[in-house]
């Protein structure tokens, strides 16, 4: 087996997922991307979250007093509840083309 190879094998199979190889060898971690070495990841689980359901991002979105701070705050609620359509439903209503000086005090 190819040594550089091999070395690649062993920096992955200390980690447990793609997100540690990454932050502990990034070279490596590009390197087998770049070279289409992906099988190399076979041992490491993809997790993935649960898609939000409707309640839940109507939930985290009432914890907010604006749709800017939601978006800080929780982007992944965020994104799931714009890619949705459901931003305009659950938020609280945006200044869309408000100034500030003409924003009731």
């Amino acid at each position: 087996m190819n040594p550089h190879l091999a070395n690649l094998r062993d920096r992955a199979r200390q980690c447990r997922s793609r997100g540690e190889m990454a932050k502990r060898f990034p070279a490596e971690y590009r390197e087998i991307h770049r070279r289409g070495l992906t099988f190399l990841f076979d041992h490491m689980p993809r997790l993935r979250r649960k898609k939000f359901t409707e309640e839940e991002l109507r939930q985290i979105a009432a914890k907010y007093e604006s749709r800017t701070e939601f978006q800080n705050n929780e982007s992944s609620a965020y994104m799931a509840a714009w890619r949705r359509g459901l931003i305009d439903k659950i938020c609280p209503p945006s200044r869309a083309g408000a100034h500030l000086h003409e924003v009731a005090q």
